[in-house]
């Protein structure tokens, strides 16, 4: 029989260096796809069964994506023709793997993009810690937006800056919008939306107590607008023209009301009180007579009846001064009515019709 022929002598693994700068960029030498990855080592597979790394050949500069946990360097294999035991044994022509584990090197690409991830990390923490973790505004139209989805203009209406916080700065447009009003002066404020030049009003705020922020909603259009304050024990002080642009008509407004303008109505209101006068002056003589006869069921319906005529005269309750005590007064709890000196007028003669 023939000789076989030699063997092939068995490639044997450089184990002087791993993957490192030496593979050629671009492209996997035969030690590259020879190596064993860390984490088959790890999970206890066989390091002789070679598998190549399909992101040997995608990573140019060599690295890896991730870092192996497990760092500590596996025994060399033996070689390949050691490992035969025989010179006559088929020769296993697939070069013995490198079963050293290779510690990742970190591409300068990584690294940049760890800076930068680093450097945002520690500005968002300095933005934070400048500003106390959170925002502290005192006045809460200012710090969130509106939930009216309206534009929230803050304006000071104390008489030393009525008005302040509006003017051309802010931008003013039109359409309907909200003013918070605040008043920083020491005593309650009427605020007035006016036109300057002809006074009519388009929108007013009364009894606005000192320290205290509400809203003022307008629809504005195209015009001069201005702020008047009115506080208690001052004189009506008027802020700042502003001017809004455009060609928006103007919303509804009406003319301030004057003494004037008061004059006919309450000569009208005088003219019914006078009526009802004649009127009460009737029936109490009515519920007189009623009481003299002793007829107690006429009295207690002219009673009612007189009654009602002098609750509904209304505002002119301070037309009677301290009489109105005597004509409708009441007397103090706990205390005998029928003893009591000071109880007089529609209660006292209530309390006798049907009580006594």
């Amino acid at each position: 029989m023939p000789a076989e022929p030699a063997p092939e002598p068995a490639r044997t693994a450089d184990l002087s260096a791993g993957r490192d700068d030496d593979a050629p960029e671009g492209g996997a030498t035969a030690d590259d796809t020879a190596a064993a990855p860390p984490d088959r080592i790890a999970a206890g597979e066989d390091p002789d069964v070679p598998q190549r790394d399909p992101k040997a050949a995608q990573d140019p500069e060599g690295t890896e994506s991730t870092e192996s946990a497990d760092t500590t360097d596996a025994p060399d294999p033996a070689p390949a023709s050691e490992a035969s035991g025989t010179t006559n044994a088929p020769t296993d022509t697939t070069p013995a793997p490198d079963s050293r584990a290779v510690r990742p090197r970190r591409g300068a690409r990584g690294w940049t993009a760890a800076g930068a991830a680093v450097a945002v990390a520690a500005a968002i923490t300095a933005g934070v810690l400048a500003t106390g973790g959170g925002h502290h505004d005192t006045q809460p139209a200012a710090r969130s937006a509106p939930s009216d989805g309206l534009r929230h203009t803050a304006v000071d209406v104390a008489p030393g800056s009525c008005g302040a916080g509006w003017s051309a700065a802010q931008k003013p447009r039109a359409g309907t919008q909200a003013f918070d009003l605040h008043n920083t002066g020491p005593n309650a404020t009427e605020v007035y939306l006016k036109d300057p030049k002809t006074g009519r009003l388009f929108a007013e705020l009364e009894g606005l107590a000192p320290g205290a922020t509400r809203s003022m909603t307008v629809d504005l259009g195209s015009g001069r607008y201005a702020f008047e304050c009115l506080q208690e024990d001052t004189d009506a002080v008027t802020g700042p023209t502003v001017t809004v642009p455009g060609k928006v008509p103007q919303g509804p407004s009406s003319l301030p009301v004057t003494v004037h303008d008061l004059i006919p109505p309450t000569l009208d209101y005088q003219k019914w009180i006078q009526a009802r006068m004649a009127e009460l002056s009737t029936d109490t003589g009515t519920l007189n007579s009623d009481i003299d006869h002793g007829n107690l069921a006429a009295a207690r319906r002219d009673w009612l009846t007189g009654h009602l005529v002098y609750e509904r005269m209304g505002a002119a309750y301070d037309t009677f001064g301290d009489a109105d005590s005597v004509i409708n007064g009441t007397t103090t709890l706990g205390t005998n009515p029928a003893a009591d000196p000071g109880f007089t007028g529609f209660h006292r003669i209530e309390y006798g019709l049907w009580h006594d």
